[in-house]
């Protein structure tokens, strides 16, 4: 009886070493296959394959996930390499490029909407407020090579206080240079911003203009005075803009009225505008 004592413990006391022994081992084994797994996927270049339920980015993978990650980004500005394509492009392809035109139209606006968010009070030389008349630019399916905009030939234009041309977001031109100090720069254009300049001390009424391309080419005119309006883009003045027009097919190209305390400021009269844009077709 005794014997058989001694052999049950001696039997229960392997049992239990063994088991013990086989969770370590399947725990030591399980780890190596993990471990080589994540070598073999490193050997065939970095990729892993994902089975059915495993998990990617702390998700799993599983059927019946609802939740997936986000996937809208800001977008990226253009490079300057990008920007330096383009104008290869147009320059190598210039026997190719063709043109297309529009007519944008900007009706009359007569006063700022002061106090109304994001507009301030009225100020006296400061920038309190803006109007903005929007229009779509339709873009043609290849890369712009050169833009040139013009008022009709009866059309004599007059604003107060000041106006902003922009095209995506970037400043075509703005009819008081100085105000571009308070504005960003994305590869050397103007991005036009109004929550940069609202509230900012108006340092010269009769500044000169800011357009971005050469003065020669630029016509408008002065602040609360009548004139004509138009303005030539070239391949090299342009490409930063149409870097960031690339596979689009349209554009905002909004007229921006700016005003600080009076009841007639924000205001212009109607504007018609012949857009002409040169490209290379796809």
């Amino acid at each position: 009886m005794r014997s058989h004592f001694i052999r049950l413990v001696f039997f229960w006391s392997l049992c239990s070493c063994s088991g013990a022994s086989f969770k370590s081992y399947a725990s030591s084994q399980g780890a190596a296959t993990e471990a080589d797994a994540d070598a073999a996927a490193a050997e065939d270049g970095g990729i892993k394959t994902v089975g059915e339920g495993d998990s990617i980015g702390g998700q799993s993978g599983g059927e019946g996930d609802s939740t997936a990650a986000p996937t809208d980004q800001a977008p990226t500005a253009p490079s300057p390499d990008d920007v330096t394509k383009i104008k290869d492009l147009c320059k190598t392809m210039s026997d190719k490029v063709q043109r297309m035109s529009q007519t944008l139209a900007y009706p009359k606006r007569k006063s700022c909407s002061f106090d109304t968010a994001p507009n301030l009070a009225p100020r006296d030389k400061y920038v309190q407020a803006r109007e903005i008349s929007p229009a779509t630019l339709n873009l043609p399916e290849g890369v712009v090579c050169g833009l040139a905009i013009s008022s009709e030939a009866k059309t004599h234009m007059q604003y107060d206080d000041f106006l902003v041309l922009s095209l995506s977001d970037h400043v075509v031109f703005l009819t008081n240079g100085l105000l571009t100090d308070y504005l960003a720069k994305e590869n050397e254009v103007f991005l036009w911003d109004f929550t940069k300049v609202v509230g900012k001390p108006i340092k010269d009424f009769e500044a000169g203009r800011y357009c971005i391309g050469k003065a020669a080419d630029c016509v408008l005119p002065p602040h609360d005075k009548k004139g004509p309006v138009s303005i030539k883009l070239t391949n090299e003045e342009i490409a930063p803009i149409s870097a960031v027009l690339e596979g689009k097919k349209s554009a905002a190209m909004d007229l921006v009225a700016l005003g600080d305390n009076d009841a007639s400021d924000c205001s212009h009269t109607d504007l018609s505008l012949t857009v002409e844009i040169s490209f290379v077709p796809r």
